[in-house]
């Protein structure tokens, strides 16, 4: 019993091994994108009058909508990554017992 333990834990350990550095890269996406979420909305609080005064309140929604689908890509790449590493230790874990 304690060989097919020692098994399992090893590939556990060789997914987390392979999981970890992908994980930190799409972190690292993920925050560079929500700092230009913050950003673009910052900027147009500061500038709504500007923006209001020259009717580009739908060039910005343009905008913003850019900016979220590339943040929620992101975010679903991440919850995508843990997924997978959850199924595949989950499955080598059911294989176990």
């Amino acid at each position: 019993m304690i060989i097919p333990t020692i098994i399992v834990l090893v590939f556990i350990v060789s997914y987390g091994i392979l999981f970890q550095p992908t994980t930190k890269n799409i972190k690292r996406t993920e925050a560079i994108i929500k700092s230009s979420v913050f950003t673009h909305t910052m900027a147009s609080l500061q500038g709504l009058t500007t923006i209001r005064a020259f009717n580009g309140q739908k060039i910005l929604q343009h905008e913003f909508d850019k900016h979220m689908n590339l943040f929620s890509s992101a975010y679903y790449m991440i919850i995508g990554l843990y997924s997978t590493m959850t199924f595949w230790t989950d499955l080598h874990k059911c294989s176990h017992l």
